[in-house]
C-alpha cells in the first residue's frame, strides 16, 4: 500500500476536520430530506406499476445493502487513513459513531424497514 506524503496527510486530515466539526442537526435534516425525496418518487414510480409492493420492496432492499456498504467502505477508509499517519481519522471516526448522527447505516436500516412492510401496504 502506498503511504502518503506529508502534503497529502496535511491535506487530508485538514478536510476531515472540516468534515468532523460540521454542526449535528444541518446534517441530519439533510439525510431526511433525501430520504424523505426518495420515497416520495419510489412510491409515486411504483404506483403506476402493476405490482407496487414488490417494486418498492426491490427498490427498498437495493438502497439497503448499497448505504450499508458505503458506510462500511467509509469506516474503512478511515480506519486506513488513521493506520496511515493522519490523525484526524479518528475525529472523523467518533464523528461517524455519534449515536444523534444519522449514518448510512441508520438510513440502510429504515429501507429493511420499508422493504419489511411492503407488502402490507397495498
Amino acid at each position: 500500500m502506498r503511504s502518503l506524503s506529508q502534503d497529502e496527510a496535511r491535506r487530508v486530515g485538514a478536510e476531515l476536520k472540516r468534515w468532523s466539526q460540521r454542526p449535528l442537526g444541518p446534517g441530519n435534516l439533510r439525510a431526511l430530506g433525501l430520504y424523505g425525496v426518495l420515497v416520495m418518487l419510489m412510491l409515486a414510480a411504483a404506483q403506476s406499476l402493476p405490482r407496487p409492493a414488490e417494486v418498492v420492496r426491490g427498490f427498498a432492499a437495493m438502497s439497503a445493502v448499497m448505504l450499508a456498504t458505503m458506510h462500511f467502505v467509509a469506516l474503512g477508509m478511515l480506519r486506513g487513513l488513521r493506520r496511515a499517519g493522519v490523525a484526524e481519522a479518528q475525529d472523523a471516526l467518533n464523528v461517524m459513531r455519534e449515536p444523534r448522527r444519522i449514518s448510512a447505516f441508520d438510513m440502510a436500516m429504515t429501507w429493511l424497514l420499508v422493504a419489511a412492510i411492503a407488502p402490507y401496504c397495498e
